[in-house]
């Protein structure tokens, strides 16, 4: 599989810089309640481009990920049959 971006001297005109998703990195790491309008459409230019289909999907899932741990309530799993929490200790009367 090709690079998205290829190896280059970090210290050339621009460096690590010119690489849109380290330019975006304090944007990628901001939870998605609290990204403004203009923030969106830097995130929709960003993952427009193919080459960050895999920074699409990991933000995607981070996002996922820092919403659950902030949630008041905590998740519970369900039991395929959907009956109680998915527990194997977990005794039902």
């Amino acid at each position: 599989m090709p690079q998205a971006y290829p190896a280059r001297d970090h210290r050339a005109a621009g460096g690590v810089r010119t690489i849109p998703c380290t330019k975006a990195r304090r944007l990628l790491r901001t939870g998605a309640g609290l990204v403004s309008d203009k923030g969106w459409e830097r995130l929709e230019q960003l993952f427009a481009d193919p080459h960050n289909t895999p920074e699409q999907t990991t933000w995607a899932v981070y996002q996922k990920i820092m919403s659950a741990y902030r949630a008041k309530t905590p998740f519970r799993r369900q039991d395929p049959d959907g009956q109680g929490d998915a527990d194997p200790h977990h005794r039902r009367a």
